[in-house]
């Protein structure tokens, strides 16, 4: 079977249409490929009809490499994503990317695992990043225990890895090359995944939270004082409004969007007053090359963040349940949570 030019032809176009069309089409390539398996010897430059045995080898060759295409259904959808970050161009070598601009990294904290992500829409597939297995790469891990909990957005496509095994902050530039790591305050130490969180304020300071206190703590930058040791510098501490939880922070941004006892919308500034919780209404903009925004979600009483390259909405992100939101038009928020 291996040598005939029916199969060898049919193995060669099939391999050709699937680089073209990716997923998804299965129903399409079937029919083509059955067709093309079967068809007349006329339609195949032959004056001899192919012999039976001819016939059930090609057809058991169709069969099997279609299938290996997976339907749109069966695209492996990354799941458990912790974070989804801008890279920005100016701060990176970005040369392993399939753009030449700006584009996203993902998170996958438990396999110690992030991924960088172009902008075109062919890679955000109905908002779901097509990631291969080999295009996941391995975090720099510091010395001594390592666990990473949590991905703090920084400046320039740096970025945070909040480490709750050693109780420290580890720095990346934009490239993920550790750069350094410093402890956490004494206040969040053991740190509690789910009860705290980190993130960024104002001026280059930190924002801790308790959920449990409803207390929030904010400290500037780490400050060498006698013999070159380092300390934090508190800046205050606030009491948040009752219940408050499930806060999140767009990359870029020092606002804080979180969700009260009763699931309703908080929004604070990065100062942590209070300020009217107010919908999106920014259009995409062909000036902003990367953006990131926080969307609520009335009916289903969310905070979701939304990416948006060039002028297009690339994709949908719940942060509470780590989920890409799968839609087919990617303008406006009402979709289904992918599983």
């Amino acid at each position: 079977m291996s040598g005939h030019p029916m199969v060898l032809r049919m193995v060669r176009r099939i391999c050709n249409l699937r680089a073209a069309a990716g997923v998804g089409l299965r129903s399409a390539l079937f029919a083509t490929h059955s067709g093309f398996c079967f068809s007349s010897p006329r339609s195949m430059g032959k004056s001899v009809a192919p012999s039976p045995q001819t016939k059930f080898h090609a057809g058991l060759c169709a069969v099997l490499l279609l299938l290996s295409v997976p339907s749109h259904a069966d695209v492996p959808v990354p799941t458990g994503i912790d974070a989804a970050l801008p890279i920005d161009a100016s701060a990176a070598n970005l040369s392993n990317v399939a753009n030449a601009g700006e584009g996203w990294r993902i998170f996958r904290l438990r396999t110690l695992r992030h991924a960088r992500v172009a902008t075109d829409s062919v890679t955000w597939r109905s908002g779901v990043p097509q990631v291969a297995d080999s295009e996941w790469l391995k975090l720099a891990a510091p010395t001594g225990p390592f666990r990473p909990m949590l991905v703090v957005p920084g400046q320039r496509g740096y970025f945070y890895l909040v480490d709750a095994a050693s109780g420290r902050l580890c720095l990346y530039d934009a490239d993920a090359a550790l750069l350094s790591t410093f402890a956490l305050p004494k206040e969040f130490v053991p740190f509690r995944a789910g009860r705290m969180a980190v993130f960024r304020g104002t001026d280059g300071a930190f924002t801790f939270l308790d959920y449990a206190t409803g207390e929030a703590w904010q400290f500037a930058d780490r400050q060498t004082a006698d013999a070159g040791a380092t300390g934090w510098i508190p800046r205050g501490r606030t009491k948040l409004p009752a219940g408050v939880n499930g806060c999140l922070q767009p990359a870029g941004s020092a606002e804080l969007f979180c969700l009260d006892g009763e699931r309703s919308p908080l929004h604070f500034d990065g100062a942590l007053n209070k300020i009217s919780t107010r919908p999106h209404t920014e259009k995409p903009s062909h000036r902003k090359t990367i953006a990131h925004y926080a969307v609520w979600e009335g009916i289903r009483s969310r905070w979701i963040l939304r990416g948006e390259a060039s002028g297009r909405v690339l994709f949908l992100f719940d942060p509470e349940s780590k989920s890409w939101i799968v839609t087919d038009s990617l303008t406006g928020t009402g979709a289904s949570v992918n599983p």
